[in-house]
């Protein structure tokens, strides 16, 4: 199947092998000469069959690429593949491509709602059928990711609190430590943290 784009649609064209018919009333008398020496073929012969001609038939038109092409622009996308070398190859016009329709493409794929942009991108969702797949639960209200700092202190939490330790107790004997970002953990990072339920076993 070959593909390519006119206005705004995206054209199929199915290209097939068969066998087709050739009369020798479609050639000139050279031509038909030519043939017959060239495929050993009586003179006296109506026509020949050509069993490995290239026809092109109608694939129908869609308003996006093939599900085939799609699926392998999402999972390059998906990989960190180099967008900007991508519509190098594959867009179409001369021009350079403008600057919305990268945006459009960053947001597409790297677009996050909890960061600011109009929608989540290909990135967050794919994170978020790979949570559900496995078994969780996607939703507001827990954290996204935990640093190796944050994760090895709320394997501490469970632990002081399995010894009585209440988290306003935690918060005083951990005042030292602090998290990526310089600053100290509150009371309410502690209790986040505890109730994750993490240890270290």
């Amino acid at each position: 199947m070959n593909e390519n784009l006119h206005g705004r649609y995206f054209v199929h064209t199915n290209v097939e092998k068969t066998s087709v018919f050739w009369p020798r009333e479609r050639f000139s008398k050279e031509e038909w000469k030519a043939i017959c020496e060239q495929h050993e073929l009586n003179p006296e012969d109506k026509g020949f069959w050509d069993t490995n001609a290239v026809i092109t038939l109608p694939g129908g038109a869609k308003r996006t690429p093939s599900e085939i092409e799609a699926t392998l622009i999402g999972v390059y996308a998906l990989a960190d593949g180099r967008m900007d070398l991508l519509l190098d190859v594959l867009h179409p016009d001369s021009l350079p491509v403008r600057a919305e329709t990268r945006e459009g493409i960053r947001i597409c794929v790297e677009g996050s709602k909890a960061d600011g942009d109009k929608r989540d991108g290909l990135k967050v969702l794919a994170r978020q059928l790979a949570t559900w797949v496995r078994g969780s639960e996607v939703g507001r209200g827990r954290p996204s990711a935990l640093s190796e700092a944050d994760h090895a202190f709320a394997c501490r939490i469970t632990h002081d609190r399995k010894h009585g330790l209440t988290d306003e107790e935690i918060a005083r004997k951990e005042s030292h430590r602090k998290k990526e970002d310089g600053t100290s953990y509150s009371v309410k990072d502690i209790t986040e943290l505890g109730d994750l339920g993490l240890s270290w076993l």
